[in-house]
Order: C-alpha cells, then sequence, then structure tokens
C-alpha cells in the first residue's frame, strides 16, 4: 500500500508541472532579446555613467562650498599656558569651518569639459541605439533560421512520406 501511494504521489510531482511549449513569437523574442543582452544592459549603463559625468562637469563650473567641523573632549592632566601649571580635569574644545570658492576664469577649461562630456554623452546615446538595432538584427535572424527549419524539416517530411508511398 505504501509503495503505490508513494509511485502516485511521485507520478503526480513529475507528470504536473508538464505542459506545452508556449509558441514563441516574433516579438515576445526580440522582447527578451532586449531584456537579457549583457552587451546592451552594459551600454546602458554606461550610459548612465556618462550622463552622471556630464552632470559633474557642469557642477564644476559653479561655486565650491566645504564646511568642516571638530568636537573634542580631553580628560586628565594638560597644561594651562595662562597660568602656567599644568590642570587635572577636563577640556571640551569645539571647532568649525566655512569656505567657499568661486572660479573666476579657467580659461575655458571647464567650459570645454563640460563639451566634451556632453558629445561623449551623446555618442554613448548612440551606442545603446545602434547596439539596440544589432540586437533586434540578430534576434530577427535567429528567429527566421529556426522557421526556415522547420519548414525545411517539413519539407523532408513530406519528401520521405512521398518516397515511401512511391516504394
Amino acid at each position: 500500500m505504501k509503495y503505490s501511494v508513494s509511485v502516485l504521489m511521485s507520478l503526480v510531482l513529475v507528470v504536473g508541472p508538464l505542459r506545452a511549449q508556449q509558441t514563441l513569437t516574433f516579438k515576445n523574442a526580440v522582447k527578451m532579446g532586449l531584456e537579457n543582452n549583457v552587451q546592451l544592459n552594459q551600454q546602458k549603463n554606461q550610459l548612465v555613467s556618462t550622463k552622471v559625468n556630464r552632470t559633474a562637469a557642469m557642477l564644476q563650473m559653479g561655486p565650491g562650498v566645504s564646511a568642516n567641523g571638530n568636537l573634542g573632549r580631553t580628560d586628565g592632566n594638560s597644561f594651562n599656558q595662562q597660568a602656567g601649571e599644568v590642570v587635572n580635569g577636563q577640556i571640551d574644545f569645539v571647532t568649525g569651518g566655512l569656505s567657499a570658492s568661486m572660479p573666476v576664469f579657467n580659461a575655458f577649461s571647464q567650459l570645454n569639459t563640460y563639451r566634451q562630456t556632453e558629445q561623449l554623452n551623446e555618442a554613448q546615446l548612440n551606442f545603446v541605439v545602434r547596439t539596440t538595432q544589432d540586437v533586434i538584427r540578430n534576434v530577427a535572424f535567429q528567429y527566421l533560421t529556426c522557421l526556415l527549419d522547420q519548414q525545411l524539416l517539413r519539407i523532408d517530411q513530406q519528401n520521405l512520406e512521398t518516397q515511401e508511398n512511391a516504394t
């Protein structure tokens, strides 16, 4: 009894998930190709990188601001310079600073850097478009090759049937 139940359960587990394969349409094949192509995804990531570089180059033309701070405590012996003696205790200190800078003239270096990064970003965008077109072309070629192979298989099967019927 246990054996038959285990055989029945294994058949249900094996046969249950089996389904007929779905037909892959050309549109779905292209969609899958565009989503899963490694080279295209790398080019899209590179496009994001060039956009960030372009933004950074633009922001370098503006003013720069920085702030810093320091907070501390000294416990124990310390020398008091005003009294000229060693004092035992706690000393708390806080310091802070703020600085700003604005480039007045930099021989158009930053402007040229921005223009360069803008051109690199546009070139990368065109490269993404070209890679997308290449992926679509490759998927179309492979899809049509599969369709051709199916037709050739049907022709071969018909030829075989014709030869068998002739003999």
